[in-house]
């Protein structure tokens, strides 16, 4: 028996039209989307959270006339409802506001467009308000930011609709590529399905707003596969699609199209961060940390400052605050050091022996070794890197050369300020993300082969002056907290995309490079 929910219709007066965000699908865009959703079901429930002028459910229901789909449309704003279109069971609309939706209500499809309306709007927001929203937010992982705008909270919402292995296409403002509330967004679309294609539209996809947009294709799935990614100019280039074997002829066409816009990373202005830094290093390795990390109230002059956690690090320069104890032993036998780390150490062994191969590294290491307490030293240098990373890709300045631990690279530099914000711009981070493997839930890693291939910019193609400018901003950087650095990071992106645009005659932009970043 289907569910029943009761209809309420919705007043919305004209001074409330603007909390509604409405941005109309064009037809062919509507039709690109419903083939890429439907393939080749002809049954399911559908839904459509926000049916604006209901441009979806007409679509799919002309491109694929003998169905047996059950749809249902939402639509807070009564005055857009064309009741003529449910007309029996199997289409349904329910005029009210999506976040107050029932979640009991599952579906095999869904499709939209959801509205687009600045998080500043949403505290005053009469129809889409703060209290709705974070009853939504309420029992999700996603952590919203101050600049979170509404088409996230509806991709949440609409994700609590979805039954498992159930697929969705929504189009939606591009600002998820470029904004920190995007990178949270994108983590959380990756932690939560199997995102299967990104369009991205450049210039424009809507007929009456002349902005960049994404058409997401994603799966309700904890399988994962490599996203398809697509880049066009414009969506009116894209031409009236009739079937799916004129969809995959078309999409065909362009995948692995990148933004010709952007940088080749292997022309010249370019260099390997492996030939930058020829001591690329990684850092201590400990049999077991949880006996060689002291704690402070073992006091002993073989305990040294390490960098550990990059989570304890909220600025680009390493302070002595944020480091741990490691316990660095030179000394080969235990007679001849100092009789409290001597006993520390007994026990330590004893521990281990006794913990019935819990500690395998480190019982294995005091089996075959005599010296077993003594852990190799690598000599730390002024710019560390940790290579696991998520939305976070900071190199930190590490002036005092504290040791660090071996989830981090470490490298010396002899202009380090300089070095700090060219490694800290957004080219470089777009590089890391090309390079660096998945490792599922939006992690990633680099292994040290693969973070020698990354390409940075060669700082000795730019004037004194930019290189004195630079400096200056690498040292702002090292006082400034990583959560609030968007400003600095433009300013550095500024100067050497200007250098690149008057010596190539390109156009790139600060939000092009953002983009990139997070669509490779």
């Amino acid at each position: 028996m289907p569910l029943k929910e009761k209809v309420k219709i919705n007043n919305i007066s004209s001074t409330s039209k603007e909390d509604l965000g409405q941005v109309f699908t064009p037809d062919n865009l509507a039709r690109l989307m419903s083939l890429l959703l439907i393939g080749d079901k002809r049954e399911g429930r559908v839904l459509d959270p926000c049916i604006g002028n209901n441009v979806f459910l007409k679509t799919i229901d002309s491109l694929f006339p003998k169905n047996n789909f059950l749809m249902d449309g939402v639509e807070v704003d009564k005055e857009l409802v064309d009741s003529s279109f449910y007309t029996n069971n199997s289409k349904r609309i329910f005029v009210k506001n999506f976040f107050d939706f029932s979640p009991l209500f599952k579906y095999d499809f869904l499709i939209m467009n959801p509205p687009y309306v600045r998080q500043e709007q949403l505290s005053t927001s009469k129809i889409n308000s703060k209290r709705l929203i974070n009853k939504v937010l309420e029992n999700t992982p996603f952590k919203s930011n101050s600049q979170t705008n509404l088409y996230v909270y509806f991709f949440i919402k609409a994700l609590q609709h979805l039954k498992p292995g159930g697929r969705m296409v929504a189009i939606c403002y591009d600002s998820w590529l470029y904004t920190r509330y995007g990178e949270i967004f994108k983590e959380y679309l990756n932690d939560n399905t199997n995102v299967k294609k990104i369009i991205h539209f450049k210039k424009s996809a809507f007929d009456n707003a002349n902005v960049g947009a994404t058409i997401i294709e994603l799966e309700k799935t904890s399988k994962k596969s490599v996203p398809v990614k697509i880049s066009i100019d414009d969506a009116r280039s894209i031409p009236v699609l009739n079937n799916k074997k004129e969809l995959n002829v078309f999409l065909k066409n362009l995948e692995g199209k990148d933004d010709d816009l952007l940088f080749d990373f292997n022309e010249l202005f370019f260099e390997d961060i492996g030939n930058k830094f020829t001591n690329i290093k990684r850092g201590l390795e400990t049999p077991a940390n949880e006996f060689f990390y002291l704690p402070n109230d073992i006091k002993t002059h073989l305990a040294k400052p390490i960098i550990k956690d990059i989570k304890k690090i909220d600025s680009y320069r390493a302070l002595k605050k944020s480091t741990r104890r490691v316990l660095l032993v030179k000394e080969k036998k235990l007679t001849n050091i100092e009789k409290k780390i001597k006993d520390y150490l007994l026990d330590v062994k004893k521990n281990v022996v006794s913990s019935k191969g819990r500690y395998k590294t480190l019982e294995k290491s005091i089996i075959e070794r005599k010296d077993w307490f003594v852990i190799k030293e690598v000599v730390p240098g002024n710019i560390v890197f940790n290579y696991y990373f998520r939305d976070k890709t900071n190199f930190i300045y590490n002036p005092s050369k504290y040791f660090v631990s071996n989830n981090f690279y470490t490298m010396n530099s002899t202009d380090a300020f300089v070095d700090l914000a060219i490694l800290n711009s957004s080219l470089t981070k777009a590089s890391l993300v090309l390079n660096a493997r998945t490792q599922g839930r939006g992690l990633r890693k680099l292994q040290l082969y693969e973070f020698k291939k990354v390409r940075v910019f060669r700082k000795e193609l730019l004037s004194k002056e930019e290189i004195k400018v630079l400096r200056n901003y690498g040292k702002l950087l090292c006082s400034s907290s990583s959560d609030n650095d968007e400003f600095l990071i433009k300013k550095i992106d500024l100067l050497l995309l200007a250098f690149l645009n008057k010596t190539t005659g390109k156009s790139v932009d600060y939000q092009d490079i953002q983009r990139y970043k997070l669509l490779s």
